[in-house]
């Protein structure tokens, strides 16, 4: 599959790894709708990609409501004619520890909805999307379709990260059976794992941490998410990659 023949839906793509993603896209050529719950971010890409020379339609889309997806998936085959690429990148990080305790000495559990609100971003969002667009795939028989889930190397477990490495780690087991499941009709999936990189959500991390993180990088810097994109157009254009997550994290060992 080469660039200017893709058609893609990008969940999470008003900022960060997931804006990346677009603007690469689009500069190839490509078709691709981005959606996010992020409005402004929205508007400010397309403002950005304008004079890009692919095609860009944005949409508003909480990937945890299943009218959401039907509806963002409904608009990539009305707006756009039809979709073979779809990245599952769309994610939050709420992070807290199964159970502390407090200054007072007094033991406190997580609540259940925050564990709730990542599992349900991280993990069921991207299998709604994924069921929803192989609603409209597998009828059509033998395509070279392809998803790209975008994981986390948190997905080998954290401290304080239960709900997010859960769900990472989840995303990678989905990206392996989806890959076993779907091969027969030609669909490939394939994960992608990053380490820390220059993005948002990234900024929430203490100075301490950040620099923590990168000292344990053979790159001794964060990653940049064009460099993320760039693995992205690769996995596209070789057909021989499915059924793996590809780590990403500048050597990392963290």
């Amino acid at each position: 599959m080469f660039i200017n023949e893709v058609t893609a839906i990008i969940t999470g793509a008003a900022g960060g790894i997931g804006r990346a993603i677009v603007l690469d896209l689009l500069q190839k050529g490509a078709k691709v709708l981005a959606c996010d719950v992020q409005e402004d971010g929205l508007n400010d890409l397309a403002v950005q990609c304008s004079e890009f020379k692919g095609s860009l339609l944005t949409t508003f889309c909480d990937i945890t409501q299943e009218g959401d997806v039907k509806s963002c998936i409904d608009l990539a085959y009305q707006q756009l004619g039809s979709c073979n690429v779809l990245v599952n990148n769309a994610g939050i990080l709420r992070d807290g520890k199964l159970a502390q305790l407090d200054p007072n000495g007094e033991c406190i559990g997580l609540p259940l909805a925050q564990w709730a609100s990542v599992i349900d971003t991280n993990l069921t969002g991207p299998m709604l999307m994924t069921r929803e667009i192989l609603l409209h795939w597998l009828p059509s028989g033998t395509q070279s379709n392809l998803i790209i889930n975008i994981s986390s190397m948190s997905a080998k477990g954290n401290s304080g990260q239960s709900a997010y490495s859960a769900s990472k780690a989840g995303l990678n087991a989905l990206t392996s059976s989806w890959a076993k499941e779907f091969s027969e009709y030609g669909i490939r999936v394939v994960g992608i794992s990053p380490g820390l990189f220059d993005t948002p959500m990234a900024l929430n991390l203490e100075e301490e941490d950040r620099n923590k993180m990168i000292s344990f990088t053979l790159a001794k810097r964060a990653g940049r998410p064009y460099e993320l994109a760039k693995l992205v157009e690769t996995i596209i254009l070789c057909d021989f990659i499915s059924g793996k997550t590809i780590e990403i994290d500048g050597g990392g060992s963290f």
